[in-house]
């Protein structure tokens, strides 16, 4: 699995189910390439991130699901348009908890046409800080 210049390539890429967390089935199968989103690009991602958060908000929703790569939890983050994605944090590693957490749903300020719920201010905690 790489990325391309086009895109992302996954085993099997599920279309977001609004029931449901986005997921990346990692079964054999043919391979599909997903578009990367405009902001998925890893030179611009923060490194050693270890925890995410809405700031001065409480109780928000997040989903924990299968990544390979930070641009595709990225590109998931992206593409989930209802109920909307606030945030994601990629955290690799050999332990049985998914590696792309969504923070999703959470109303904010800034309401833009993109955004008509608002974008809250994300936090986040790096390296034990």
């Amino acid at each position: 699995m790489g990325s391309t210049k086009e895109g992302l390539r996954v085993a099997n890429y599920v279309e977001f189910d609004p029931d449901a967390a986005p997921q990346v089935a990692l079964e054999s199968g043919p391979e599909v390439v997903v578009p990367m989103a405009p902001g998925c690009n890893s030179a611009s991602f923060r490194r050693d991130v270890t925890w995410i958060g809405i700031f001065k908000g409480s109780d928000w929703e997040f989903n924990l699901t299968p990544a390979q790569t930070a641009q595709e939890c990225c590109t998931m983050c992206y593409q989930w348009e209802a109920p909307g994605c606030n945030g994601w944090l990629y955290v690799p590693g050999n332990s049985n908890t998914p590696t792309c957490n969504l923070i999703s749903g959470y109303a904010g300020p800034n309401k833009t046409e993109s955004c008509p719920n608002g974008c809250p201010d994300i936090q986040f905690s790096k390296d034990n800080r």
